[in-house]
């Protein structure tokens, strides 16, 4: 039997959170899983029509916009969904509204990571409570709401790990490396997170590590890849600060955002993944790192440790913000081509066994055909 889901996506601008919703999209009718799309637009709108005809798109004025809500009940009346979930406090908020009197409809939120304003964290200390379903990425993130917020999800909680499409990797021509015109034998290590103003992403620690490790192998160089959300824009302007007082500057190459990630991927020699908070074990683009068969460098923040454990050795953690730890494990990887080879296998075998976006999408169908039956 075929369920039928409604997503709200408040955006659908390039990130984690929207790249995995589109992976959902494109293998959910393959497994009896009917998914529209309400969104306000963004980078991925075109990729997401192309994935399905079933692509609502509204306006939002406000915070809480009555209207928005008025709209979002009429796409709900017209597509009838069994299940609907949203993926922030946002989109939660504006579902509650829109589903009052619905009771045979089933709500589910998607807790993703860090909520940095005190707004976001009002809303969902309102709703959890009230969904049928929380869906956490990783134990790590369930508790730390759960310390955090004082939010008990033992009741409507569950656990889903992320997943991304191993196919998608697979997509892309562009040669990255003519066009930065580097050789074929230079060692390429990157990174590729956006920029945000709150404390998410920590690109710095990688260029501050980067001088250390452009010593060793005199023949790298580094991508740095991802756009600057509003406020961020001093956080990009200090790491390209860095690096020229380090004399760097020839050898990072500040990409922006791009939408050849797999391309970017199948480029480099080491993935680094330098966060300070992250809610998925793995977060998506560590596994997209891994179905590249790019071995990864990740801080030792709650998910990644919960990840490193679930799956043994495949990857290497470093300190959370010490480019010294940083640039020692790089070098370490770098400097031992077997080692590095093995600990890509093990991620890629595992990631194949667990983290792609039909394994994901099974599970949540589960936690779907429970609540519809409870």
């Amino acid at each position: 039997m075929t369920i039928r889901a409604l997503y709200v996506l408040d955006t659908v601008n390039r990130g984690g959170i929207e790249t995995q919703a589109l992976d959902a999209v494109r293998v959910a009718r393959g497994l009896d899983l009917a998914i529209t799309v309400v969104t306000t637009g963004g980078q991925l709108l075109n990729e997401f029509q192309s994935a399905t005809d079933d692509v609502v798109v509204l306006k939002r004025r406000m915070p809480v916009d009555p209207t928005y809500a008025i709209q979002l009940r009429k796409a709900i009346d017209e597509h009838a969904p069994q299940i609907v979930q949203g993926h922030q406090a946002v989109d939660a908020l504006h579902l509650a509204i829109a589903t009052r009197g619905h009771r045979e409809i089933k709500r589910v939120i998607t807790v993703e990571g860090f909520i940095p304003d005190t707004k976001n964290r009002l809303a969902l200390r309102l709703l959890l409570p009230r969904m049928d379903a929380v869906v956490f990425p990783s134990q790590a993130l369930r508790q730390w709401v759960r310390e955090r917020d004082g939010i008990d999800s033992s009741s409507n909680g569950v656990v889903i790990a992320n997943g991304a499409d191993p196919e998608r990797l697979k997509r892309s021509k562009t040669d990255v490396r003519f066009e930065l015109g580097v050789a074929d034998d230079d060692i390429v290590i990157g990174m590729v997170a956006n920029f945000y103003p709150d404390p998410r992403k920590d690109q710095f620690t990688l260029i501050k590590a980067l001088p250390a490790i452009f010593s060793r192998f005199p023949n790298a160089h580094c991508l740095i890849v991802g756009g600057v959300d509003g406020g961020a824009e001093e956080k990009l302007a200090a790491c390209k600060r860095a690096c020229v007082e380090a004399n760097i500057s020839d050898r990072v190459h500040f990409l922006g955002s791009r939408n050849d990630v797999p391309a970017i991927l199948s480029s480099l020699d080491l993935f680094v993944f330098s966060s300070l908070h992250e809610g998925g074990a793995p977060p998506i683009a560590i596994i997209e790192a891994m179905f590249a068969k790019v071995p990864v460098a990740a801080s030792d923040i709650p998910p990644h440790v919960e990840y490193a454990r679930n799956a043994l050795r495949t990857t290497v953690l470093f300190k959370t913000g010490d480019a010294q730890d940083l640039a020692e494990k790089v070098i370490a990887l770098l400097s031992d081509p077997r080692e590095s080879q093995a600990i890509t296998d093990r991620a890629y075998e595992y990631a194949m066994a667990n983290l792609t976006a039909t394994a994901r999408i099974r599970r949540l169908k589960d936690l779907y055909e429970r609540l519809l039956a409870a």
